[in-house]
Parts: structure tokens; sequence; C-alpha cells
């Protein structure tokens, strides 16, 4: 089962909007269709503290490195998080996966700068791309 799960705070700065995210939704699970693996769960946060758009500025449980995407994933889709994986490519996406009991894989593609010490900010495993952590699954 694939589920997206994304913090879009630049919904909340007014970058562009959920629209433009929807459109990228789309294209996503046309990507995934392809190769015969269907997008069974779409979650955003549009949350940011430091954002402009009335609603969306605000603390939330559901923004990463917090796993409230996740565990709401996982009620929604009656997924055990301990035998689920999260691949992302920030230390935050690391720290959500291992706070809600997932596996982690960093994608170390060398965008990644704020390895800020903690429990939860070590990944189980890193990979260089999104096949290589395909592989280790």
């Amino acid at each position: 089962m694939f589920v997206k799960i994304t913090s879009q705070g630049g919904i909340s700065k007014g970058y562009f909007s959920v629209k433009d995210l929807n459109i990228v939704k789309l294209r996503i699970s046309e990507l995934l269709n392809n190769l015969r693996i269907p997008l069974c769960g779409f979650y955003y946060c549009i949350h940011d503290t430091n954002g402009n758009v009335e609603g969306s500025n605000r603390p939330c449980s559901c923004q990463k490195p917090l796993p409230g995407m996740l565990v709401e994933a996982a009620s929604d889709h009656f997924i055990d998080l301990n035998q689920s994986w999260i691949i992302g490519d920030t230390i935050n996406d690391v720290e959500a996966g291992n706070r809600a009991g997932c596996q982690t894989i960093l994608i170390d593609n060398g965008g990644e700068t704020e390895w800020l010490p903690g429990v939860f900010r070590k990944p189980d495993f890193k990979a260089r791309n999104i096949n290589e952590a395909a592989e280790q699954i």
C-alpha cells in the first residue's frame, strides 16, 4: 500500500494553493498507476506558524516531525505502523516515522543540512535515491 504524507507549509505562506497541490497529487497518482501501484491516500499539512494565510498559521500535530498525518493514515487505512516504512529526504521525515513506530529510510540527496541531534532523528537506513530505498524494503 502506498500513502503519500507531505508537509506543505508553502500553502500557509501563500506560495501556492491547495488546488496547485491537487495537480501534483494527480500527477503522482498517474506515475504510480503506470507502475501498477495505487495511491491509497494523500495526506498533507498546510500549517506553518510563520505563514500569512489566516487559519493555517498555527501550530498543529500534523506537521512533520510530529506523526499526526501518519497516525491519521494508519487509522483510515488500518495500517500497522510497526510494519510500515517511511521514506523521506529530510530528518523531519525520519523523526515523524520514528515517532510513529515505522522503519525509516533517509534519501541522502545532499539537501538535508539540519542534523539537529535527537533520539528520533536517526534513520534506520540511508539510500542515495528512491530505487535504492525500494531495494532496501
